[in-house]
């Protein structure tokens, strides 16, 4: 399944799907923030996107930047891991989604670290760029 959502770098293979159109010209665009991690090519059965996931739920509610021990240590909490699995699991995600041809490429000019990744998607969340597919933002 290809959402394939430009944020900021259109890609020309994905000039003409909806949600490049849509942000183009400033729409919203719906998507949930399960969606919105499996656009940027990291699948599901990564634990990397279940941690991102909770992570970017996390940092969306709150004034970034936030310190990412105190996330990770959140998300370690939540799933009954180790701070130090939760990291290199999100950056073990963030690895298998720059080797793919996807949606991360639109948004990062090179290959992110956790921090910018995370901060960059929770940004986009907080200002309403990604809202959820229930109409709230995100």
């Amino acid at each position: 399944m290809d959402l394939a959502i430009c944020l900021q770098i259109p890609l020309p293979e994905c000039k003409t799907c909806y949600n490049c159109k849509a942000n183009i010209k400033g729409e919203r665009i719906n998507m949930n923030t399960s969606e919105l991690v499996e656009s940027m090519g990291i699948g599901p059965h990564l634990k990397g996107h279940a941690y991102t996931e909770f992570a970017l739920d996390k940092m969306a509610k709150e004034q970034l930047p936030v310190v990412m021990g105190k996330v990770y240590e959140e998300v370690a909490t939540k799933f009954n891991s180790k701070y130090t699995r939760v990291e290199r699991a999100i950056r073990h995600a963030i690895d298998i989604a720059w080797c793919k041809q996807c949606d991360i490429h639109a948004v990062f000019k090179e290959k992110p670290t956790n921090t910018e990744f995370l901060h960059k998607l929770a940004k986009m969340m907080q200002q309403g760029r990604v809202v959820a597919s229930n109409g709230r933002a995100s």
